[in-house]
């Protein structure tokens, strides 16, 4: 590299200033094309924890016709999730040699926003778990496709913000794709009408959170991992009496599943692609942006979709294809319309935060993938 830039400023000095545009050209070039290597391993690194995420938990909690162990499998993922953070945070502070850093104060876990937000996680979680245990990964993320949908109603209704007709227009393709996905799960006779209700409940709770969300960074100085930490600890607490009194404890103990050591591996991964997807998630905002996130999950969606079906060999009707791409190409142009809003200086910063936390929810709090 050196003797070729010694070569063109050679020519330079015979052939006029012209030629040492290249030198920085070249220099531009190679910027670029690390820079979109850099961006594509981070998109396929999170394609890849998140897909991995979604097989690993349709394993944990089983089909319909298993044991229901959905919570108690949550609960675990937040003990995983608890447990690395806590490393993670406290190995910071010893090699920055600030150890009140990792401290967090009782009065910050106990602040109402914090707590708003851990109840609404706690919710979130438990209806997605329930969710994919009674619908296939296939069609698991057109059950969840409402979120979008209620991120906007929550927008009119507490933020009491308007919304252009665009955004609209996206809310009803969105629906389109959610409804007719149902028609053909129930014409194929795969319908879980529970199952659709606990994903439109997780839905609700995603957007719910994600309002929540900006308050409660607030809280602990926009310390997303302290948050994190703090909200799965939280939420350790809240499953404890949850399981115990729907059984899923003596469930998960009498089905025999903890003396499965696959079990314990596949429960073990996935508290780690847990944290990770919090982690991977992050970068890919920072490298890219919070509606570049949006439209990498609802592709990495699709390819999801193909491969529960290629690894599960089920048989899809073409309405049913068309549900799925309804849903995405809906949630894609939904991101895509709200990023051209958000560049004219009439738009609420609220709405650009919920965008923003929404994005950092799906990661942040890695089992909902």
């Amino acid at each position: 590299m050196a003797a070729w830039n010694i070569v063109v400023l050679t020519q330079g000095f015979a052939s006029g200033c012209k030629s040492f545009a290249v030198v920085p050209l070249r220099v531009h070039q190679t910027s670029m094309a690390v820079e979109i290597v850099r961006v594509a391993v981070v998109v396929l690194s999170y394609w890849t924890i998140s897909i991995t995420m979604v097989f690993a938990n349709k394993y944990l909690v089983g089909d319909k016709s298993s044991d229901d162990i959905s919570l108690f499998v949550s609960w675990v993922q937040c003990i995983a999730t608890v447990v690395l953070l806590f490393a993670f945070n406290f190995a910071r502070a010893v090699y920055t040699k600030n150890l009140e850093s990792a401290k967090i104060s009782y009065s910050t876990i106990t602040a109402r926003p914090v707590l708003q937000m851990a109840f609404c996680f706690v919710l979130m979680l438990s209806f997605n778990n329930m969710c994919l245990k009674l619908v296939g990964v296939s069609f698991y993320q057109v059950a969840r496709s409402t979120t979008i949908i209620f991120v906007v109603i929550f927008s009119v209704t507490i933020l009491k913000k308007a919304v252009s007709k665009w955004i609209v227009g996206c809310c009803c393709l969105v629906a389109t794709g959610f409804f007719l996905g149902i028609d053909q799960e129930k014409v194929m006779g795969s319908l879980s009408v529970q199952g659709v209700g606990f994903g439109v409940a997780s839905s609700i709770f995603i957007a719910l959170t994600g309002i929540f969300t900006k308050t409660a960074l607030d809280v602990f100085d926009r310390n997303e991992v302290k948050l994190t930490l703090c909200t799965n600890a939280i939420a350790i607490v809240v499953f404890i009496p949850v399981i115990l009194l729907t059984g899923q404890f003596s469930s998960a103990i009498s089905s025999g599943q903890l003396s499965d050591v696959y079990f314990w591996v596949f429960l073990s991964i996935s508290g780690i692609l847990g944290t990770l997807m919090a982690w991977i998630s992050a970068v890919q905002i920072n490298v890219t942006s919070p509606v570049t996130h949006h439209i990498s999950a609802n592709s990495k969606a699709i390819l999801q979709t193909l491969i529960a079906v290629v690894y599960y060999h089920e048989v899809k009707s073409s309405l049913w294809w068309i549900s799925v791409f309804l849903v995405v190409i809906g949630a894609c142009s939904y991101a895509i319309r709200r990023y051209h809003e958000e560049k004219t200086p009439v738009q609420a910063t609220e709405q650009i935060d919920i965008e923003k936390n929404m994005g950092e929810i799906e990661k942040q709090n890695s089992q909902v993938v």
